[in-house]
């Protein structure tokens, strides 16, 4: 990490640190209260770090073959990250201890997104899209789209 406060970026937008990661990242997100920064990579890693400075919180060993998707609930007490792997993870947002790994498919999880309660986590992965508890349990599935799921939203 490097601190650049005073330094600018191509925009001109001020830069306040640079932090290196083992691969390219494939999903980005803010927690609900901007205090944490979660960052996916192809290497299969997930980093979660300080917002304000940049510091590593924790990692995860994330996914083989690479991480896709991440997305925090919304009352922000889970993140829940899917990958090449065909799995999910979930684990406690302020100290990354995993909560549930499951296998959802043989297909890459290319979409994850909570609900707007926090209780269940919607979970694309090839033509299928599954739900599940925070804990893992599963909640609910629907099968077999006539095509790959693209896309997970709630309605509020």
């Amino acid at each position: 990490m490097v601190n650049k406060s005073s330094a600018t970026s191509r925009q001109g937008l001020p830069l306040g640190w640079v932090r290196g990661l083992p691969d390219y990242v494939s999903a980005l997100r803010f927690s609900p209260d901007g205090r944490l920064l979660a960052a996916a990579t192809l290497a299969g890693m997930v980093v979660v770090l300080e917002s304000d400075s940049g510091e590593v919180r924790y990692q995860l060993d994330g996914h083989a073959g690479g991480a896709l998707t991440l997305d925090w609930s919304p009352d922000g007490q889970f993140l829940a990250t899917g990958g090449q792997d065909g799995g999910v993870c979930i684990v406690k947002s302020d100290t990354g201890v995993t909560l549930a790994s499951i296998e959802v498919s043989s297909a890459w999880v290319e979409h994850v997104a909570w609900s707007p309660d926090s209780r269940y986590l919607g979970v694309a992965a090839g033509k299928v899209a599954r739900f599940f508890s925070q804990v893992g349990s599963v909640a609910g599935e629907v099968k077999e789209h006539a095509s790959t799921v693209t896309s997970l939203l709630w309605l509020p």
